[in-house]
């Protein structure tokens, strides 16, 4: 017994030397995405509160007959603002090294509390297992820690996509008669090519809107993205079909993105789910751009009624 416990002090020990300045190491590395992600999940927190404020008002003012639907929508804003928390306190460095040193340091001392009592079972026993507990609590933030750089590598990557893609767009903006004109993103059957296009929602109902591109043209289109640009008031769920920025202006940005489409074809997409918490009409941007497409931005009315 006697050695196990000194295996894993040794063990609590290289966690204290190594794996928590390499941490520290890969936190600097990622600081740019990490304020860039910070300030997303800000954004996200503070319109979800907005819409709480509003939902709670409408449930204290609407009938028995929308109480359900407002109160879908309230659990989900709540969940939406709950991990916005949970993200953010994970994306403080400091925060995160101080807490997994501490949890690290109060193991080891534990430990060594266990291998200094030689007669006492039981508190040499109590001791091992409040070390173990404060060991798993350091490796579950551990794991959060290397999930929330990958989230953080994800957005560097969008970001630099976006850069990229400006590029394009500027590249495109200097050379003309050389890229598709006949391409247009869909919304439920409907071609987007001018702003005149409408959408008709049901309020606090969630819809699934289907998403397309239309490649009239008889070439290919490559390295294809298109965006919708939604105020806060639309509750968008999360997919990996699509990627999801919130502004600092609370606006959301959802996009689709395909390396590919064939002459002749319409390229469906997985349909965008959302939930409209507001009655009006509401404009939503859009807009495609890809290697061998000028840059096409368009708006859509989004009608939405009890």
């Amino acid at each position: 017994m006697e050695s196990a416990i000194t295996l894993y002090g040794y063990l609590l020990l290289t966690f204290l030397g190594i794996i928590i300045p390499l941490l520290g190491i890969l936190l600097s590395l990622f600081r740019e995405g990490i304020e860039q992600l910070s300030a997303q999940y800000k954004n996200q927190k503070s319109n979800s509160d907005k819409n709480l404020l509003e939902q709670m008002k409408k449930q204290s003012e609407s009938g028995q007959a929308n109480i359900p639907e407002i109160q879908e929508s309230i659990l989900e804003l709540k969940a939406i603002k709950k991990t916005a928390d949970k993200r953010l306190s994970y994306l403080d460095p400091k925060k995160q090294l101080l807490r997994l040193f501490l949890f690290l340091f109060i193991a080891f001392l534990l430990t060594l509390t266990a291998l200094l009592i030689k007669d006492n079972l039981l508190i040499k026993g109590a001791a091992v297992a409040l070390s173990l507990f404060f060991f798993s609590s350091t490796l579950y933030i551990l794991w959060k820690s290397l999930g929330i750089l990958v989230e953080v590598k994800e957005t560097i990557d969008t970001h630099r996509g976006e850069r990229e893609s400006k590029v394009i767009e500027l590249l495109s903006s200097s050379v003309s008669g050389v890229y598709l004109k006949d391409i247009y993103p869909q919304i439920n059957g409907k071609n987007i090519n001018n702003d005149k296009t409408q959408i008709d929602l049901t309020l606090n109902v969630k819809t699934m809107l289907k998403i397309a591109i239309d490649n009239s043209e008889k070439k290919m289109a490559k390295s294809v993205e298109i965006g919708f640009i939604f105020p806060r008031e639309f509750l968008i769920e999360k997919s990996d079909s699509y990627s999801i920025y919130t502004g600092e202006d609370g606006n959301q940005v959802v996009r689709y993105k395909t390396e590919q489409i064939q002459g002749i074809t319409l390229q469906l997409f997985p349909a965008l789910v959302l939930n409209p918490m507001k009655e009006g009409d509401f404009i939503v941007r859009t807009f495609i751009k890809a290697e061998n497409i000028e840059a096409k931005y368009y708006i859509v009315l989004f009608k939405v009624k009890k």
